[in-house]
């Protein structure tokens, strides 16, 4: 048998043991390796799945590694990874579909690492460089970033779907008559918010008229005080006056009275102060 099946049909009716014994007396070796014999005893649960692109390739198996071979029995007995690693999900590396592992076997690597003895490259291989090369682990940690990011998507995509699915809800409630609960709730909110605010207003109007009406009034008596100044002032020019010609303020008698009952000249000049002062009085 110079290749291994080219499809999962030619593999169906072969047991493990049987077509590792073809492949053995094919590739001359006398007896099967420690881990083939060890996964020779375990039960087939599947048949091996090989990537559609390694079959359009032409690839064939090679009989040479022991490896190879125990990586399609690892793929047959083995359990399917809650998790692929890297190389299964994102590079698409190996020759089988999904990433399947056996525990306790390929020092944790799954099948299709484990092929072509390159099983370190596997993220579950306990020598595994990401553990040791920063390199290495740099890649590792993008990759998964990655697929992580890829998966946050589609449930923000699911989550924006549900939102839209209840937006749409709400709006046919709206158009058959029926407000949402939540509206209502609203509307007292924002009733009692205007509420507050107006009663709040008031006292702030009130201590702002007062406010307004005390600086009045303390201007109006500056004023009074002012015009009370002046008038003082202008009674101490007025006697000022009088002291310096020698006569009396406001209705007071001449000091001085002239010999013969004074001439006409001061008659008429007493007669203009009188006038003066009467309309001062007045």
């Amino acid at each position: 048998m110079s290749s291994t099946t080219s499809s999962s049909s030619s593999t169906a009716e072969i047991p493990p043991a049987a077509l590792v014994a073809e492949w053995h007396r094919a590739a001359k070796y006398p007896k099967p390796s420690a881990a083939q014999a060890a996964l020779l005893a375990m039960p087939a649960v599947r048949e091996p799945q090989i990537r559609q692109k390694h079959i359009r390739d032409g690839k064939t198996f090679s009989y040479v590694r022991n490896s190879n071979s125990e990586a399609l029995l690892g793929q047959m007995v083995g359990s399917h990874s809650p998790k692929p690693c890297t190389h299964c999900h994102i590079k698409e590396s190996g020759p089988f579909e999904g990433c399947i592992v056996v525990a306790g076997r390929f020092q944790g690597a799954c099948a299709n690492c484990h092929f072509g003895s390159e099983g370190k490259r596997c993220d579950f291989h306990i020598k595994n460089l990401a553990t040791t090369t920063p390199k290495h682990a740099r890649k590792r940690a993008a990759a998964l970033a990655a697929l992580v990011a890829g998966e946050e998507e589609e449930e923000d995509e699911e989550a924006e779907e549900e939102e839209e699915d209840e937006e749409e809800e709400e709006n046919a409630r709206c158009c058959k008559g029926k407000a949402p609960a939540t509206s209502a709730r609203k509307g007292v909110h924002f009733a009692s918010h205007d509420t507050r605010e107006h009663a709040d207003r008031v006292p702030r109007r009130a201590q702002r008229l007062h406010t307004m009406l005390a600086v009045a009034a303390r201007q109006a008596s500056a004023a009074a005080a002012a015009q009370e100044a002046l008038a003082q002032t202008l009674l101490l020019v007025a006697a000022e006056y009088a002291d310096d010609d020698g006569f009396q303020g406001f209705g007071g008698e001449e000091e001085e009275e002239g010999e013969g009952g004074g001439d006409e000249d001061e008659s008429e000049l007493s007669s203009l102060d009188e006038e003066i002062l009467t309309l001062g009085r007045s």
